[in-house]
């Protein structure tokens, strides 16, 4: 199983809500009969006072493709549905040529249910120039699970991008995507400012520099199967 995280911007003179609507309904209708699809969730921003909880991170869509191969992937990106109806959506409300991709394999943390009607906190880490994807990864791996839950973290995924699976699709824009849920927006920023949260930072200092934060509530457009 592999799992391709899309993102990119609104085009310019759309608002968010605007995009996210089109998102939800349009897109979502075309890009949910792409071949070989198993798994098709969008991660929209929550906004407040029509901005980005945790401010705009420089994409708008960020999509979640599950498929059984990245050759499986290939095919469903070459078929005539993509190529042809999706990727005209696409041109409507999505600016394209500042897209960005993450394919990985992404493994459970922590098993438990996703709230449903919670929020999903994502963290893109980079890795730092003296370090490594794998040193990172550890430290990541790491984190102690009851302290994490007993903070308000429902459920954990990590994301580790594929090095080799698909060199035409250029490097990952991260090397490592910690998704976390939690039982809502209130929740997820108390945690971004915890004291357990803090240490979990200090412990990647000199392993990741730079990222990005996006807080999301899910839209699942195909579910698994």
């Amino acid at each position: 199983m592999i799992t391709r995280l899309g993102m990119a911007p609104r085009l310019a003179g759309h608002t968010y809500h605007e995009f996210q609507h089109h998102w939800r309904t349009s897109h979502a209708d075309a890009a949910g009969k792409i071949p070989n699809l198993l798994r098709y969730v969008q991660n929209h921003a929550v906004l407040r006072n029509e901005m980005p909880v945790l401010g705009f991170p420089g994409f708008d869509a960020c999509s979640e493709l599950d498929f059984a191969s990245v050759e499986l992937m290939n095919e469903g990106f070459n078929s005539e549905e993509y190529q042809v109806r999706v990727r005209a959506d696409e041109r409507a409300f999505v600016e394209k040529s500042r897209f960005s991709l993450i394919l990985g394999d992404r493994s459970v943390v922590i098993d438990k249910p996703r709230p449903k009607e919670g929020v999903k906190l994502m963290l893109f880490y980079r890795v730092h120039p003296r370090s490594t994807q794998n040193q990172l990864v550890d430290e990541l791996a790491s984190f102690d699970a009851q302290l994490l839950i007993s903070e308000g973290v429902r459920r954990r995924e990590l994301l580790i991008p594929l090095v080799t699976a698909s060199a035409e699709l250029g490097a990952p824009a991260s090397e490592a995507v910690d998704m976390q849920w939690f039982d809502g927006v209130d929740e997820a920023l108390g945690f971004l400012n915890s004291a357990t949260f803090d240490r979990c930072l200090w412990g990647l200092s000199g392993l990741s520099f730079g990222g990005t934060r996006h807080l999301a509530t899910e839209v699942d457009v195909v579910a698994p199967k």
